[in-house]
């Protein structure tokens, strides 16, 4: 159970880029698998190699097979958008969009992603 959803699949993974660290992906459900649309919805853990953590509003990821490759989908074009709500340490109050793009592999359990996108920091406190 993941904040108290049950899931059906999960996977971790590192984070290149500005956002370094690791992120794992529960998949609270996934439909249409065999045809050529597959619909995901997920839920992140990110936390970035400095030891922050980046809350993230749980996400649809819409699919479409690759081409002939069956069990193969892409991810792309918004079909992917994630929602930052905050955090701990500099991603405290931060908020922001990251749109994926990518592959999931459904015959070998693997995903392939790339990100972008902004991300809003909250104000410092001076005192």
């Amino acid at each position: 159970m993941v904040n108290g959803q049950s899931f059906v699949a999960t996977t971790l993974g590192t984070v290149t880029g500005d956002l370094k660290g690791a992120i794992g992906v529960y998949f609270l459900s996934i439909s249409g698998q065999g045809t050529p649309q597959v619909i995901a919805k997920v839920h992140h853990h990110w936390v970035t190699e400095a030891g922050d953590t980046i809350f993230l509003e749980n996400a649809t990821a819409t699919s479409f097979q690759a081409g002939p490759l069956s069990g193969v989908y892409a991810v792309g074009n918004n079909s992917y958008v994630v929602m930052i709500k905050g955090g701990t340490g500099r991603f405290a109050n931060a908020t922001g969009t990251l749109k994926l793009l990518g592959a999931l592999d459904l015959n070998n359990g693997t995903v392939v992603l790339r990100y972008k996108g902004e991300i809003c920091f909250a104000e410092p406190d001076e005192h």
